[in-house]
């Protein structure tokens, strides 16, 4: 076991990681009967089979995860950033994961659902009243036992309640009633997971914390993993089928509702009654004032509440709210309107046709034609209420009876003239259920396949576009491949997802192998400078990185030479002496000497005297000390296999 310094292991049990596996691997099942699950992650996920049942085990879990080994695992575990668009021309950070990383996340994730149920439960579900909030899912547990089922990790039922609601609070008792939206601003990236951690600690039942060994080790952890993800920023990570950010994100809101609640509270004697629908980011307060309350007591209210809102949501935190937060007094039909207008728009990424549509799948069938031909006709793009219809009369194509009636050889027909004269371009007006409909004519798909290869230069919108019909047809066509590949943003995660695998030969530690990296597996003091000096990589601070990689290759020699006495004489020279009896290079014996003297004289090191001038380490500079830091690991870990015994690390190897 380890016994130096702290580990995911300090909170994150095997039976967690168990339950992280079976949630991942529930979510990539539903991919059969689901489209919302065909996504480039799941249909990755799904294609590594059956290799997936190592990293169930609990060898897996305690080799490569509970002691921490995987943060310097880049290859076997890897978060691979990319864009994605939004709505508008706006772009949206996105993460790919490798399987094991994801059930890494997986696993913080449950452990945070774990920890609050119970809070949620018993404190903040009793203003269930006034409170109405979720998010794409309702995991929970039931004692130790996790509760999830297809339908409780799919968005569409928790969705659907939220805009039902949303549509009876704007048409329903609207005398005296104000709606006010919240728009919160880059929510996901704001989001901060120390301010999670110390208001998780405040409100937790300390027996609760106790038993879940949620202290400041487990804290520091969760910190030090989310940072990692996000490469020292704030915020979550966004990905495809994210239900546990979204989830991450429900909770962390779960205490801004509690502010906004004391503050309508407080408003007792203008306010009649109040109500917050939120899900996730997406907040709406109801508001519907007192009859002794006059026009200037109403106007007075929602200035100041707006005021109140934005200092409690920023420092309390760290929420900034958008100039698209706006109030809508329901009186106003007009206003009424723009604000049933704006339910339609919220969370674009979510597919939910209008549930009270009471018209027959054939007049559905119709005015998707309709939409179709429209869009067609349409000179430019805008952002009118027009479109907006369309949007959700396209989405209806989604819907089962719809679906089914669009596979039939008349309809087949309708749906090759009507893209016959269609600008593929205008594709990217609503992707999904687009391309749901043109993929039902295989002469229409191959044009727009044709399309798409032909493009001379690809945007973040066509990649998108590219992604999303390779997941609906399953990853297949090798001139989209080919395209994509060539689109450098997309390159190294296309690469991972035409090599389906677990892990590898060489899971990404230098260029050592799975059977290599068992020697390091046990020794606390390395793995923790791994983990110091990859966070730092990826923030790209080189002077910190190699403060941590000079301890590392440090730490190394003195785990394997037995020729150590203290580990506190153990200085620079006798880890060139070391080195010098493996038979490593001296060009790379002179650049690690040079490594710890540079070391020693940076910036991050020791301060700058009149008489001495410092600079940071350079990008160039560190990976150059990096690879022959790697060289030198090699020589040491592979030296047994090499040598024979060798002369003073035969016994260091079976430490």
């Amino acid at each position: 076991m380890m016994d130096e310094g702290p580990t995911l292991s300090h909170f994150v049990t095997y039976a967690l990681w168990q339950d992280a596996s079976r949630l991942l691997a529930l979510e990539i099942a539903c991919q059969q009967s689901n489209r919302h699950f065909r996504t480039l992650s799941m249909i990755y996920y799904r294609s590594i089979g059956s290799a997936v049942e190592t990293l169930r085990s609990e060898e897996y879990f305690r080799r490569r995860v509970a002691n921490n080994l995987f943060y310097g695992l880049e290859s076997e575990f890897a978060a691979l950033p990319y864009v994605v668009p939004k709505a508008g021309l706006g772009l949206r950070n996105y993460t790919f994961f490798t399987y094991p990383l994801r059930v890494v996340y997986y696993s913080v994730g449950l452990y945070l659902l774990r920890l609050s149920q119970e809070y949620v439960d018993a404190f903040y579900d009793r203003y269930r009243t006034r409170i109405h909030s979720g998010y794409g899912g309702a995991i929970r547990y039931n004692g130790d036992s996790l509760l999830i089922s297809r339908e409780n990790v799919y968005y569409r039922k928790y969705y659907k309640a939220f805009r039902t609601r949303m549509r009876s609070e704007a048409t329903e008792n609207r005398e005296r009633k104000v709606i006010i939206r919240l728009d919160l601003q880059d929510y996901y990236n704001e989001i901060s997971i120390p301010r999670l951690m110390a208001l998780l600690a405040e409100n937790i039942k300390p027996s609760r914390q106790t038993r879940m060994r949620f202290d400041t080790t487990t804290e520091e952890e969760i910190v030090f993993l989310f940072r990692y993800l996000r490469d020292g920023h704030d915020g979550i990570p966004q990905y495809d089928n994210s239900l546990v950010s979204g989830f991450i994100g429900h909770l962390y809101m779960i205490f801004g509702d509690l502010f906004l609640d004391d503050i309508l509270r407080a408003a007792g004697d203008v306010v009649e009654s109040y109500s917050i629908t939120r899900y996730v980011d997406d907040i709406y307060i109801s508001v519907k004032f007192a009859p002794s309350a006059t026009d200037a007591d109403q106007t007075s209210f929602t200035d100041e509440f707006g005021a109140q809102v934005a200092d409690v949501l920023f420092f309390k935190l760290g929420l900034r709210l958008n100039p698209k937060t706006r109030y809508f007094r329901l009186e106003d039909d007009e206003q009424k309107e723009e604000l049933l207008s704006g339910l339609r728009r919220v969370s674009p990424e979510y597919v939910s046709p209008n549930d009270e549509d009471t018209r027959t799948p054939q007049e559905r069938v119709d005015q998707v034609f309709e939409a179709l031909a429209a869009i067609r006709d349409e000179v430019a793009e805008s952002h009118s209420p027009a479109r907006e219809l369309r949007d959700e009369v396209l989405k209806q194509a989604l819907d089962k009876p719809v679906a089914q009636m669009l596979d039939t050889k008349e309809n087949k027909a309708r749906i090759r003239q009507s893209f016959s004269a269609f600008d593929f371009a205008k594709v990217k007006i609503y992707p999904l259920p687009i391309l749901v409909i043109l993929l039902k004519d295989p002469e229409t798909a191959e044009a727009f396949v044709q399309f798409l290869a032909e493009k001379p230069a690809l945007t973040t919108r066509d990649c998108d576009l590219i992604v999303q019909y390779l997941c609906q047809t399953g990853f297949q066509d090798s001139r989209l491949l080919r395209k994509l590949s060539n689109y450098r943003p997309m390159a190294r995660i296309l690469e991972v997802v035409q090599r389906p695998r677990l892990g590898s030969e060489v899971p990404g530690y230098f260029n050592l192998t799975a059977s290599q990296l068992e020697k390091l597996s046990h020794m606390a003091p390395v793995i923790q400078q791994i983990r110091y000096r990859v966070v730092s990589e990826r923030m790209g601070s080189h002077s910190i990185a190699l403060n941590h990689l000079v301890n590392e290759i440090h730490a190394i020699c003195i785990e394997f030479d037995d020729t150590v006495c203290r580990a506190a004489d153990y200085d620079a020279e006798k880890v060139i002496d070391l080195l010098d009896r493996l038979g490593v290079p001296s060009d790379t014996r002179s650049n690690i000497r040079n490594m710890f003297d540079r070391r020693n004289n940076n910036l991050i090191s020791h301060p700058a005297s009149v008489e001495q001038s410092m600079s940071g380490v350079t990008h160039d500079e560190y990976r150059r000390f990096r690879s022959h830091v790697g060289l030198c690991v090699a020589s040491i870990v592979g030296y047994g296999e090499h040598q024979g015994d060798g002369p003073a690390l035969s016994c260091a190897l079976v430490r």
